[in-house]
Order: structure tokens, then sequence, then C-alpha cells
């Protein structure tokens, strides 16, 4: 069995190293400590050994395996197993995997039986979101007739993507944190409600006020959200929490956000924290700090949206 080390690993992936031996892994994280050692550095990673490791867990184009050849046997034995009519489930149909792996075995098809999805790279880093779902549907929609090693593969491929484009390391997000507090603080709501719209909600900015009220309205079928913004160099307390909760009065709103780039105050006899568990206003406030904010904005405006912030912002304030 192969012994595997962190830089060794990384040099073969990058392809400065040849594979020591055909059952050296190289389409999913070896072991568990290795995964943990190299997510914990994510954001250290050069891009492209990133990449490069990615579109091996990923998988290219590939054709009839020995693992497809049995699963061809159970098909010619027991027929297809999937119905794609809910009024006529006694009817079955082939899947397309199951059509090509059929018609290679046949000698009629020079496609390939597995297509590969390496096309994910083209989501990142602006998209790592969508990157996620294109990942977890084609894992769902082959679990069944997936090798052992190719589904920790995909899985890998979904924790790489989320630690590297979303979660990222605390270095890299304190980067981002400091290009938040530079901004000024109408610009960070224009930042908070460009968020929101990518996050599926019509937004609308309103008109600056002395503070305590809202700044952000955000809309999306029955959910109402009023969102207030502080970019102060000093948390926000307990009393400034509890202010917004009760200066903000609407039947109709569902819920409020406060989003405090400095954070919340975690000392005392009550904290932010503790507010928003309290019964009366559980699941109707949410507090987000400037950790959570990036990972939010990584999430649904891509992990290189720090370098794009002005343009975001600018676009922003000509749709409001």
């Amino acid at each position: 069995m192969p012994e595997y080390t962190l830089d060794e690993w990384r040099a073969i992936m990058r392809g400065e190293k040849p594979q020591p031996s055909d059952d050296y892994i190289v389409i999913a994280f070896p072991d568990d400590e290795l995964r943990t050692a190299y997510l914990s550095q994510v954001s250290s990673w050069p891009e492209m050994e990133v990449r490069a490791i990615l579109r091996k867990m990923l998988g290219g184009p590939s054709h009839l395996s020995i693992l497809d050849q049995i699963h061809l046997q159970v098909l010619k034995a027991k027929g297809p197993s999937r119905s794609l009519d809910p009024d006529a489930p006694d009817m079955r149909h082939f899947s397309e995997y199951e059509s090509r792996a059929i018609l290679a075995a046949a000698g009629r098809s020079s496609e390939p039986v597995w297509q590969g999805i390496s096309w994910v790279l083209d989501l990142l880093p602006d998209s790592p979101r969508d990157a996620l779902g294109a990942v977890s549907a084609y894992f769902r929609a082959h679990f069944q007739v997936l090798s052992d090693w190719r589904e920790a593969g995909l899985s890998d491929a979904i924790a790489l993507i989320r630690h590297r484009y979303i979660t990222q390391g605390r270095t890299e997000r304190e980067r981002k944190i400091k290009l938040l507090r530079s901004l000024d603080p109408r610009d960070l709501e224009f930042l908070i409600a460009d968020l929101y719209r990518a996050m599926g909600y019509a937004v609308r900015v309103t008109p600056r006020q002395k503070d305590g009220g809202k700044d952000i309205e955000a809309e999306r079928g029955n959910e109402k959200i009023y969102i207030e913004c502080k970019n102060w160099e000093q948390k926000v307390d307990v009393n400034t929490v509890r202010s917004f909760g009760f200066v903000v009065m609407d039947k109709n709103m569902t819920s409020r956000v406060l989003v405090s780039v400095s954070g919340f105050t975690e000392r005392g006899p009550e904290t932010a924290e503790k507010l928003v568990m309290e019964s009366s206003v559980r699941h109707r406030m949410i507090l987000l700090d400037g950790h959570r904010i990036v990972q939010q904005l990584n999430e649904y405006l891509g992990a290189g949206w720090h370098l794009r912030a002005d343009q975001i912002i600018a676009r922003q304030k000509r749709s409001c």
C-alpha cells in the first residue's frame, strides 16, 4: 500500500513528479490525515494547483470500465430499474449512463461512458455556489453506480471548493474584512444589497436617515427582511441590537438582519448573541459579523468579489 506525504502528493497532483504506482490515489484525498492537512492550509496553495487537484477529483471523460461491465451484467439479469412516468410505474427505462454503457459494450458508440464534469472549473472562482450545486447534482444522479473512490473524489471536490472559495482561512477572511471596514457606510449598504440580490431577493436601499432605522429592504416571495448595516470601529452592543428590534416594527416583516463588520460584544451579563436566542426574537433577528458576511459574499458573489467591490457597489447604486 502506498505511503503518502503532503508535499509529495501535491507535487504529483501538480504533474511535477510521476505517479509512483497504479494504486497511488490521485482522484481523491488518499486519507483523512492528508485531507485535513491540505484543507487547513487551503488559502495558501497556488490557484493552479487547486484547480489541477479539482480536475482529477471531478474526473474527465472515460470509457467502459470493469465496474461498468459488472453493472451491465446486473442490468442484463434484472433489466432497468428506473421509472420515468409516475402514472406508469411498471414501465422501466434505462438511464443516460446505462444507455451509453450498453452502446459502448456493443461497439455501437465511441462516446465516453462517463462524461466527466471538469467543466465545473469554469464556474470558479466567481460562482462557487453554482459549482457546488453542479457537483452535488452529478453525485445524486450517479451515486448508485460510482466506485467508492470516485464517490470519495466528488465528496472531496465539494469540500475543497467550499473551503477554498467560500469559508477560506482566517487570514484571508481578515484581509477581506479589512476591505469592508474601509468602505463608506453607505457603500457597505449597497454591497450588502447586492449580496441579497444575488440571493434572489428584490432589494431597495432606503434613503439616508438617522441611525437606528432600516438601511435595506429585501423581499422574496412571502419573505420581507429589514437589514441594518453597521461599519463601526467598535463592536455593536446588546442595547443597539435591542433598539433595532424595537425601532423597526412592521406586521409584514418576517425577519431583521443586523450586519456589524466589527462584530458584536461577547462579554457582560447579556450579550447580543444571547438576546437573539430569547424566545421573543428567535427566528426574527439574524446577526451577521464580518466573518459571516465575507463567507456569504464569497458564496454568492464569488471568491474574487473584493477585487470587484467598487464595480459591484456602482452597479447597485445605478439599479436603486
